[in-house]
């Protein structure tokens, strides 16, 4: 069956899209294609076939097929309403991102790593439960500034420090013996009573390292972060 469009490709056709009362160009459909009917005038079926939509003589269209969607009374009224393409198809209904409490309980403090792209880190607040993108080390150095906390020398030697990335993720927890440190987890600690130091506390062990500056940060906190998928970081509203 022939299928006509306007569109670039394609072979004029003057005699057989006649009836349509423009110069259509023509292609021709394999017999069984699958089409969306969008409305019927005419003796024609506007159709729209693997994104893009034309007409198709009623004569080919099979299967039961009613004059589905808008019925135009002419060709013309059709184009008087749609001069330049014609309607576009219904496009689907976009839904509003689900955020998943439940998981983002499970995440925050941490920083995920987009495992599916390029590596891509978002450091998940603990506080506003919200993710952020950490490009580089100049972000990582900006994030420690608004995210930081302000800690007293005091409190920050209640909380054990850890020399190394290795020696972090290989330590034990202390999530449940020490209160502090497990109200902290995830958190980024600023020493004011200091030079304004930042340090990150590990949310899976609850022990803190120290962060020098934005670069080692960067790596820091990439080397301690957890891969996830797209689907699962969707799950995580974007700050």
């Amino acid at each position: 069956m022939f299928f006509f469009f306007q569109a670039e490709d394609g072979i004029r056709d003057l005699v057989r899209s006649r009836g349509l009362g423009d110069v259509y160009k023509r292609q021709t459909l394999s017999a069984g294609t699958a089409v969306s009917v969008l409305g019927y005038t005419d003796g024609w079926y506007s159709v729209s076939v693997n994104g893009a939509r034309g007409w198709v003589g009623q004569q080919f269209v099979s299967n039961g097929a009613a004059k589905t969607g808008k019925v135009w009374s002419s060709y013309q009224t059709y184009m008087s309403e749609y001069p330049s393409s014609g309607p576009a198809a219904s496009a689907p209904t976009s839904k509003p991102p689900v955020y998943d409490s439940n998981f983002i309980s499970r995440v925050k403090g941490y920083i995920l790593l987009q495992v599916q792209e390029h590596g891509e880190a978002w450091y998940v607040d603990p506080v506003s439960q919200e993710r952020s993108y950490m490009r580089d080390g100049a972000v990582a150095y900006q994030m420690m500034r608004s995210y930081g906390l302000g800690i007293t020398d005091a409190d920050l030697n209640k909380l054990p420090k850890m020399n190394t990335t290795a020696e972090i993720i290989n330590a034990s927890s202390i999530c449940a013996s020490n209160s502090l440190a497990n109200r902290l987890k995830g958190r980024i600690l600023l020493q004011i009573q200091q030079h304004g130091e930042a340090y990150y506390v590990y949310p899976k062990n609850c022990r803190m390292i120290y962060l020098k500056d934005g670069a080692a940060a960067y790596e820091i906190m990439r080397y301690l972060g957890l891969g996830i998928t797209n689907a699962d970081l969707e799950r995580v509203e974007v700050k």
